[in-house]
């Protein structure tokens, strides 16, 4: 999900959360508050669609929507990361830097962040 972040994890009758989803980040092996907090909106989802009136065409869009509202900030870093990879020169000029290493480290502790907050 992060590099194709646009891709529906949910659809009539199913949902997918953590690394079923592709949350798990390959290039950082992080992946677990991704999962967690996937789980949760996953959860709420599913209690919003069983209090509708059909359950079966209960809209779970909103768990997407929900979703990337949550990890948008990291999934587009994962793109960006992605493109980086292609061009080994520029990645590891980049990544040697003070300020990118530190930028890189708070951008991924913030999934744990947030599911504290829940």
């Amino acid at each position: 999900l992060g590099s194709a972040w646009k891709r529906a994890v949910s659809g009539p009758g199913y949902l997918l959360t953590g690394d079923a989803a592709g949350l798990c980040n390959p290039l950082t092996c992080f992946g677990t508050g991704n999962a967690m907090i996937s789980g949760q909106l996953a959860a709420e989802a599913v209690q919003r669609a069983i209090a509708s009136p059909d359950l079966f065409t209960a809209d779970l869009g909103t768990y997407d929507r929900a979703l990337y509202r949550q990890l948008q900030s990291e999934f587009q870093i994962g793109s960006l990361l992605n493109t980086l990879i292609g061009q080994d020169w520029l990645f590891n000029q980049l990544t040697s830097s003070h300020p990118i290493q530190t930028m890189a480290r708070r951008v991924l502790r913030r999934p744990l962040a947030k599911l504290r907050q829940m």
